[in-house]
């Protein structure tokens, strides 16, 4: 049986890292007697994965655990079983059944939804001309590290689209294996842009899949779009 869920990761606990929640799922999942199936060989591990690894610093509204069960069991007992035993500030929103064969989240995650709000946006009347100005840009070629070490990259066809409201910047990025641009990376070059050298409050508030053609959040919450 394969199962994903959808969680939070509060304010209280972004600075958590993705090891950390790694562990702390591990645990839970063992506290609330979920029958996990394990891999093989001699060190045999939990069959799970997260969709997305998030920065740390950030807070989000959708992150995703895929695992896969050793047995059938019900999946409304999921987000109860967890909620039980998880901290304040991880919380199990909901939980689905996969069909056979579907492919892993971390394969077919495409996009990500971020939220960036600070104080002083209030203030900026000419902010939305300077997105404008920034999205019109073709190019926007960062200084990227990688495990293979720094490289000039162009992350301008990875920002999909910009769009401020009642002083919270909502962006649109690029996710998943193939291409990744992290919210802390854009924050950093739109923060240069915009002049300003402070730090926002950013949370993830979308994760979106692509698979057969179809753009889709792997589990939509009673009103989301």
């Amino acid at each position: 049986m394969r199962i994903i869920a959808r969680f939070t990761k509060s304010e209280k606990l972004k600075y958590i890292s993705h090891l950390d929640i790694l562990r702390l799922f591990q645990k839970a999942l063992r506290r609330a007697a979920i029958p996990v199936a394990y891999s093989g060989g001699f060190n045999p591990h939990m069959n799970i994965c997260f969709a997305c690894a998030l920065p740390v610093g950030v807070s989000s509204d959708a992150e995703y655990i895929d695992m896969v069960l050793e047995e059938d069991i019900n999946v409304i007992e999921i987000p109860k079983r967890l909620n039980a035993v998880l901290p304040i500030g991880i919380k199990i929103l909901g939980a689905i059944e996969l069909e056979k064969g579907f492919p892993s989240l971390t394969a077919i995650t495409s996009l990500s939804i971020y939220t960036f709000y600070l104080p002083i946006f209030a203030e900026m009347t000419d902010l939305e001309d300077k997105l404008k100005s920034f999205m019109a840009h073709e190019d926007i070629t960062i200084d990227k590290k990688s495990k293979s070490g720094n490289k000039l990259v162009n992350i301008r066809p990875m920002i999909h689209k910009l769009k401020l409201e009642n002083g919270i910047i909502t962006a649109t990025l690029t996710a998943g294996n193939i291409q990744n641009l992290r919210a802390d990376v854009f924050w950093n070059t739109l923060k240069a842009f915009l002049g300003i050298d402070d730090f926002a409050k950013i949370n993830r508030c979308a994760l979106y899949a692509t698979h057969n053609e179809k753009v889709f959040e792997p589990i939509v919450l009673e009103g989301n779009l």
